[in-house]
């Protein structure tokens, strides 16, 4: 829904936030939050889907708010706790933020590119398999479904020997 996507944004930012924090192994404030902000979001899809009666629309809009609660709180505690992260470490946007874009342009869009590469494949052959038939892409499903579970064992070990 279209009432979901200014949300999306301060989604993001939360999650370069808690990312931020895991970095710096800093998980006490991120479960803490983590509580409130499921505290808050039932109350509120409650109150907007069914007190209010707004449906799915309330749900967008709950999910939303509950994104842009969690950004603002979370960067302004992280800015203004000196005792949780260090001054010098977490800035607001200013122009300082904007130098070295080529740079990360020169590794990023390489990888971009990858990646996209990657989905578009993975598209096209469940495309062709789904025009073999019915069986085929039933199997090409199920394998791929394997290979995703098989695969989150060492992505998990990976982000938690990362943190």
């Amino acid at each position: 829904m279209w009432i979901a996507l200014p949300g999306a944004f301060a989604g993001l930012q939360f999650q370069i936030t808690k990312r931020f924090l895991i970095a710096q192994k800093i998980f006490n404030i991120i479960v803490y939050f983590q509580i409130v902000l499921l505290a808050e979001h039932l109350i509120l899809s409650y109150v907007l889907i069914y007190y209010f009666g707004y449906g799915l629309m309330g749900a967008a809009i709950a999910h939303s708010t509950t994104n842009f609660v969690a950004a603002i709180a979370m960067t302004l505690v992280v800015k203004w706790s000196t005792d949780i992260v260090a001054p010098e470490s977490f800035h607001f946007f200013n122009k300082d933020s904007f130098t070295g874009w080529m740079e990360y342009l020169r590794y990023g869009f390489p990888a971009m590119c990858v990646t996209t590469l990657q989905w578009a494949s993975f598209e096209t052959m469940g495309v062709y398999a789904g025009i073999l038939g019915v069986n085929q892409l039933g199997a090409y499903t199920a394998l791929a479904n394997m290979g995703a579970f098989f695969h989150m064992i060492p992505l998990g070990m990976s982000f938690g020997s990362g943190a």
